[in-house]
């Protein structure tokens, strides 16, 4: 008995009846590999942005608790609008500076992504110029 399945060995057969190219399964693989590798670095690029925002974004919060405790524990109802005032404008400055770094961030991580993604899409139209000029033998 065959082990091969009647059904596949006709198309096989009709394709090369019309000469159509063979096709490489271990390439196919190997092209979606690729992309699938080119996926994982961008998302790992991704999740160390989006972990460097989240420090940030902490570091920027234990700050401001650490303001507004020492504003607490040296409570003095005379200075108060004093260091209302210093406390709104620490906090304000540090919100800036924040934003800015978080956005550089972001900023980075979006960049670095986009160059993995679009360097392996740059790759992957070259493979594909190849692989049709093989298949042509040379013929444009």
């Amino acid at each position: 008995m065959s082990d091969r399945n009647p059904f596949t060995e006709m198309f096989r057969q009709f394709g090369g009846n019309l000469n159509l190219p063979s096709v490489e399964v271990s390439e196919i693989i190997d092209y979606h590999k690729r992309n699938i590798e080119a996926m994982q670095q961008a998302a790992a690029a991704t999740s160390k942005g989006t972990q460097a925002v989240m420090e940030r974004q902490r570091a920027h919060l234990e700050e401001a608790l650490a303001d507004i405790t020492d504003m607490m524990q040296n409570f003095d109802l005379s200075q108060m609008p004093t260091r209302q005032m210093e406390f709104n404008r620490r906090a304000f400055e540090r919100t800036l500076e924040s934003t800015n770094e978080v956005s550089k961030i972001m900023r980075e991580t979006g960049t670095e992504t986009f160059d993995i993604l679009r360097k392996r899409a740059q790759e992957s139209a070259e493979e594909m110029r190849e692989g049709v000029t093989k298949m042509t033998g040379g013929k444009k």
